[in-house]
């Protein structure tokens, strides 16, 4: 139906005028019913895309975008920021090529654009290419003599470097700590080594920044992180003590309230520990609890031995739940169709490290979104697996007052899916995942192993293992290849380290209501 050209004026008068008022959602209704070309000869493609872009509508965006990028010159301040929004897609897309050439534009028509260099050095790393990897140090090396303090430079050089297994991760830490303002990275820095397990090198960190003098000693910064190491060493009375030294403001934290309630449970305090869990539940009613607390309050709960609650919210028998998948069209058996994801994702692990601040260890890990990677294979597995899912969901109870329960949905959305690929001793520490509502895992190669003592199972209920609090899982299950495996995100679970020269190549995800 062609609008007249009355219709054509008024429509786009009001979506500018909404787009100015930073009502996107009205400014997208009037702007999505003009023609393209009506767009780019009034002009206002640019103010189109922008809207379209802030209420997801990314493919009109990209079209959009680059309607509007025709008649501009490349030092215009609207193309920079067009092409940094293009770059934006194109990362949610993971087409990396895309992203980078975009970035790229940016940067040599404006060098000092910092989120686009920034950005830039980010995807290099994920494209992964040995190219990209060398770019990106660079990079990271010149941001961080420019900016020592800078935490996504340091955060990325460390990551990276510990990936390659090369022992200079550390470094740039150590020199900011000398910088003055360097108080989150102490924090950042000792996160980093005790989940590593590194203890020893965290206490050194330490016994240099405390002897610099009385002000870093009484550092909040630095009590706290004297308590998470104290609690790390199996010391949770010594813990308790660092945590006493806080400012009652710092309590308030999301990350030193964890914490507090992991210590008192080390301690033997869990009436203390099951009431302060259930205050972070319901601080805020209207804010979605995050899995992380359904986790502890459960540890508090079954320390508590309040079994009947601690079920309802741990209902192993209900919640978790082993499928087995069709074998994908085109192929023989399943297989036949191993062997070819494994020939598709095996080139995704190229990491020689598993990664900071993850739960595995020995092995590797994909990176970015495995579902959005474009591979056959794997496109064919998460089609395999939404069939299962379906029939997961649809038997779930209705239960309007239940954390997991209560956000059933027919509608789903795969915030994250990888690969992990564990040789021989590998393991998952336990853990929760925050991005999901379900999370699963779908087995495709497992060694002989599991037949075995439990080698190789995925356990549930059980906290994270350090040797300040004991504790003991309640669910196990043996993974089978060919099976995947649903349960609630904010499930604690892990899995039991294997003695076998295969791999256990498996491929997780977290899901959210969509």
């Amino acid at each position: 139906m062609q609008l007249a050209p009355s219709t054509i004026q008024q429509s786009a008068q009001q979506a500018c005028y909404f787009h100015q008022q930073q009502q996107f959602a009205q400014a997208w209704a009037k702007f999505s019913v003009l023609p393209y070309e009506e767009l780019t000869r009034l002009n206002i493609a640019g103010q189109a895309a922008d809207s379209a872009y802030r209420v997801g509508q990314l493919e009109a965006a990209e079209t959009l975008f680059n309607l509007a990028l025709v008649d501009l010159r490349v030092q215009d301040p609207r193309a920079l920021s067009y092409r940094f929004n293009l770059a934006l897609i194109y990362f949610q897309w993971q087409q990396w090529t895309l992203c980078i050439d975009a970035l790229s534009k940016v940067q040599r028509a404006n060098p000092a654009h910092q989120r686009s260099a920034e950005l830039l050095t980010q995807v290099r790393l994920l494209r992964g290419t040995n190219k990209d990897i060398k770019l990106a140090l660079v990079a990271l090396k010149q941001q961080l003599k420019k900016d020592p303090l800078n935490r996504k430079a340091l955060q990325l050089w460390a990551e990276t470097r510990w990936l390659q297994n090369e022992s200079d991760w550390s470094g740039p830490y150590d020199v900011a700590l000398q910088v003055p303002g360097h108080e989150t990275i102490l924090v950042d820095y000792i996160q980093k080594l005790t989940s590593l397990n590194l203890l020893q090198q965290a206490q050194e960190v330490l016994t240099s920044y405390g002897g610099k003098g009385t002000e870093q000693a009484s550092s909040p910064y630095y009590q706290y992180c004297t308590a998470l190491l104290c609690y790390q060493q199996g010391r949770p009375v010594d813990a308790q003590s660092w945590l006493a030294k806080l400012p009652s403001a710092w309590l308030a934290s999301y990350a030193i309230g964890e914490l507090r309630i992991k210590v008192l449970l080390a301690n033997g305090e869990t009436d203390t520990a099951l009431r302060l869990a259930r205050d972070r539940v319901e601080a805020s009613p209207g804010k979605r609890v995050e899995q992380g607390d359904w986790a502890l309050l459960a540890t508090a709960l079954k320390f508590s031995q309040c079994y009947d609650e601690y079920r309802r919210l741990y209902d192993f028998d209900r919640f978790v739940r082993v499928m087995p998948i069709e074998c994908p069209p085109g192929y023989d058996s399943l297989d036949e169709f191993h062997q070819s994801l494994i020939s598709q994702i095996d080139s995704l692990h190229r990491d020689k490290n598993h990664p900071l601040n993850q739960s595995l260890r020995s092995g590797s890990q994909t990176q970015g979104h495995l579902f959005r990677q474009g591979l056959s294979d794997v496109e064919a597995l998460e089609n395999a697996i939404r069939q299962q899912l379906t029939q997961y969901i649809e038997d779930l109870a209705d239960d309007s007052e239940h954390p997991f329960l209560s956000r059933k949905a027919k509608e789903i959305l795969f915030t994250g899916a990888w690969s992990v690929k564990l040789r021989e001793q590998g393991f998952h520490q336990n853990h929760f995942h925050n991005e999901g509502w379900i999370s699963g895992c779908y087995y495709v190669q497992i060694p002989n192993a599991v037949e075995k003592e439990g080698q190789g199972w995925i356990k549930f209920g059980q906290i994270e293992s350090v040797q300040t609090i004991t504790d003991t899982a309640d669910f196990m299950v043996r993974p089978r290849a060919g099976h995947v495996v649903f349960f609630p995100s904010y499930m604690w679970h892990g899995t039991q380290a294997f003695t076998d020269n295969n791999f256990r190549i498996t491929v997780a995800f977290d899901l959210i209501p969509g």
